[in-house]
């Protein structure tokens, strides 16, 4: 029998919780059916108060219909599952159900940290190679690069707590996706915004000037940057900054950069967990974010998770939603080729 990996609104559909004229539950009677701890997770921090649905969500795993695969990154214990199917009203279930969302906060934050330590360094290089931001003299540019290095370095532990606290105001307002989006470029603004300051710092430097009379020329030349007027509209606009990098001269360096990082992610990641589907799903969500006008959503996050699970000898997956759709078709073809005679692509 074939296994299939059901993400998450088709599982919805199949066990009655919202239809999808898509999903034929006739269809998927001759599969071994699976959903991922990272989909266990998005359903019950959906229905959190709602214990019926909960409930629901729950049963086809206690009955065996369908079985779990817990990945290490948000793992999921069967106490919790046990208890949220026996509780006798949501009341008894809140600490379970606020210890599962702080896990995916903790997990969607970290995600979201790691994205911009790996695109941000991409866009630094670009821009040094060929919107000469950079130093002939070796003393400044040694400098620049300690001043790069610092940058992350020094905010490893505070751009976490900031993905933090905005997500768990996100979640307490049932607005997550737009906190999300709203920190992840903030973000990228001000590491924009402190390179250009450590740029000008270094090549406006003067033993004449006075502390804060450097500090003026600093910010004269970042308001006249053309660059830094580009990100900072598309920051007042919650635009994708990366747009930028989309022009014909980059794309040689983007693609030479791109493929060292993907070297180095194969050999460097958690201890090499990371699998060739998720390396794939990475590579493509990074060359969109450069080329096009995609942005990083926070789903973006678990559904590179649930390729983690993605086994192309062992596992389809079968999934509604158009862009991930789009993401996947490169890396599984045989899972494409499913979905289309499920009839689950639009």
């Amino acid at each position: 029998m074939q296994k299939v990996i059901i993400d998450t609104n088709i599982y919805y559909s199949l066990i009655g919780i919202s239809e999808n004229t898509k999903v034929n539950k006739d269809s998927f009677l001759n599969f071994e059916k699976y959903i991922t701890s990272a989909t266990l997770i998005e359903c019950i921090i959906k229905y959190k108060n709602d214990l019926a649905t909960l409930k629901k969500i729950i049963q086809p795993l206690m009955e065996n219909k369908y079985k779990l695969i817990s990945i290490g990154y948000v793992p999921i214990e069967n106490e919790q599952l046990n208890q949220i199917y026996l509780a006798d009203n949501i009341d008894e279930i809140n600490i379970t159900i606020n210890k599962i969302l702080e896990l995916k906060i903790l997990k969607e934050s970290e995600f979201a940290r790691w994205f911009i330590y790996i695109i941000m360094p991409i866009a630094f290089d670009i821009l040094s190679e060929k919107e000469n931001y950079k130093f002939d003299d070796e003393t400044k540019m040694k400098d620049f690069q300690k001043y790069i290095y610092s940058l992350f370095s020094g905010n490893i532990e505070y751009i976490l707590d900031k993905f933090i606290n905005k997500l768990q105001d996100g979640y307490a307002n049932n607005d997550p996706q737009q906190s999300f989006s709203n920190e992840f470029y903030n973000t990228m603004y001000m590491l924009f915004f402190t390179y250009l300051s450590n740029y000008y710092q270094i090549k406006e430097f003067d033993n004449s000037l006075k502390p804060a009379e450097l500090g003026n020329k600093v910010r004269e030349c970042i308001e006249k940057d053309k660059f830094y007027k580009l990100v900072k509209r598309d920051n007042e606009n919650n635009k994708n900054p990366f747009s930028f990098f989309a022009k014909k001269k980059y794309k040689e360096k983007f693609i030479k950069t791109l493929e060292l990082l993907i070297i180095e992610l194969t050999d460097n990641f958690y201890d090499k967990k990371l699998t060739e589907p998720a390396i794939k799903f990475i590579e493509n969500k990074i060359y969109k974010i450069f080329t096009s006008e995609s942005k990083l959503f926070k789903n973006d996050i678990f559904d590179l998770l649930i390729t983690l699970s993605l086994e192309p000898n062992k596992y389809k997956l079968v999934s509604l939603d158009k862009k991930y759709i789009a993401l996947i078709k490169e890396i599984d073809k045989g899972s494409i080729e499913l979905i289309e005679q499920l009839g689950l692509k639009s």
